[in-house]
């Protein structure tokens, strides 16, 4: 048979001290403020990378507008029409539409030189990994086959591996 045994009584919990009990609740403060401003960090940093990311994507969509213009020379229907930065006409030429667009012909045509060599998918890619136009104009002078590798790199999105096979090919183009 089962005999019922006693219960014992709880202990009080011992008093904190004024001074102790005022230091946990400070430090609690200050650890859920530190962590809302990590979380506040943390989405701030998000936002901006998403930001970023759009920017690569949108620069790419913008190169492949202005290659289309220039290939079919759109822009030459620009001509006669009110210049919005004088009282002049415009004579519908390439460098009065990248000026237009607050850019000049050298970037645009660097831009659109780039979009041609490698493609909007691999262009956005190197673009998010910071690739910048000294090594764009490099690997553009790459032969076919070696800029080829080099796309398919980048687009897998891999920085490092991306630089290790650029600096390769370009030491067996010194070598060979």
């Amino acid at each position: 048979a089962r005999t019922k045994q006693e219960t014992t009584e709880l202990a009080p919990d011992a008093t904190l001290s004024p001074e102790l009990a005022a230091t946990q609740n400070l430090m609690a403060t200050v650890s859920s403020q530190m962590n809302d401003e990590r979380d506040l960090l943390n989405q701030l940093l998000g936002q901006a990378q998403m930001a970023d990311a759009f920017e690569q994507f949108s620069r790419t969509v913008r190169t492949s507008k202005l290659a289309f213009v220039k290939e079919n020379k759109l822009y030459r229907n620009l001509k006669d029409a009110k210049n919005p930065h004088g009282a002049e006409k415009l004579s519908g030429t390439w460098e009065e539409f990248c000026g237009l667009l607050g850019r000049s012909v050298d970037q645009v045509d660097r831009d659109i030189a780039n979009l041609t060599a490698f493609g909007e998918e691999a262009l956005e890619s190197m673009s998010r990994m910071g690739i910048g136009y000294r090594e764009l104009r490099q690997f553009r002078r790459l032969p076919e086959d070696q800029k080829s590798a080099l796309i398919e790199v980048a687009k897998e999105g891999d920085k490092t591996a991306l630089l290790e096979l650029a600096e390769e090919r370009s030491e067996e183009r010194r070598v060979g």
